[in-house]
């Protein structure tokens, strides 16, 4: 490669880094600019989320609202009826109910990899209730039988 060649690429090098780190600092300027002017609209209802604003000084506050009941979930007794299978204790404080499908590469996946630590960290120790209920999907072709048997 002669000297001029060596110059040549040399220089180009430089004018690339130097696009690069320009258009880098570029647009992280249009970010943080953009950032400061983002205001989050929900698209089906036109209304946008703004920043605080501080309340208005005067002596009358509208007194809060009580705060909303929880909601109730299903009784335990409804999530253990038509169980495909349970392990643990059934007074343990936490209730985990496994909805799953026999031919779901997902499910089986969990099963491989995950459901044995659940076990033997959870479930051994008294702190999990574990309930498995069949939940067949439509695209395994037999989910269903899978499901029945």
């Amino acid at each position: 490669m002669s000297n001029n060649d060596q110059n040549y690429l040399a220089l180009s090098l430089i004018i690339a880094a130097l696009i690069v780190g320009g258009s880098m600092i570029w647009a992280s300027n249009n970010l943080v600019a953009g950032a400061d002017r983002l205001q989050v609209a929900a698209p089906s209802t036109g209304l946008a989320i703004l920043p605080p604003q501080a309340p208005e000084p005067s002596g009358n506050q509208p007194e809060a609202a009580p705060p909303a009941a929880a909601p109730t979930g299903p009784e335990m007794k409804d999530l253990l009826k038509d169980a495909a299978g349970k392990m643990g204790r059934d007074d343990a404080p936490v209730l985990f109910v496994e909805y799953s499908d026999f031919q779901c590469p997902f499910c089986g996946r969990w099963y491989s990899d995950s459901k044995a630590q659940l076990k033997r960290d959870y479930v051994d120790t008294g702190k999990v209730l574990f309930v498995y209920k069949d939940y067949p999907l439509s695209f395994p072709p037999n989910a269903g039988p899978a499901a029945n048997a």
